[in-house]
């Protein structure tokens, strides 16, 4: 099925996302960055509409959001590890090395 979605940079550091088609349509989703120090914290915040009243409510929460959660944890997992591994190859932007004593 095909996905369609509108996504917008609200802020510099904030990119947000309408989708208009696909199994979770009006659904919205934003992605906020923080800098915290040499680290960047990501927060997601997502949200999806149900079209069915009562059955909907239930059906979304005891199927869909479960599996959402999970898709949404493994994207993001995913991309903690490509933006690290492309962070320790960049040449602009090094990374500091531990100093612990073990």
């Amino acid at each position: 099925m095909a996905h369609r979605r509108r996504g917008s940079p609200v802020s510099t550091h904030r990119l947000t996302f309408h989708h208009l088609e696909g199994p979770l349509d009006n659904s919205e989703e934003s992605f906020d960055l923080e800098e915290r120090g040499d680290a960047t914290l990501l927060r997601y915040r997502g949200e999806f509409d149900y079209k069915l009243p009562l059955l909907g409510w239930l059906i979304a929460r005891l199927y869909i959001k479960p599996r959402y959660n999970k898709a949404i944890q493994t994207h993001l997992h995913h991309l903690k590890e490509a933006a690290e591994a492309r962070a320790a190859r960049s040449h602009l932007f090094k990374r500091r090395q531990s100093t612990d004593a073990s």
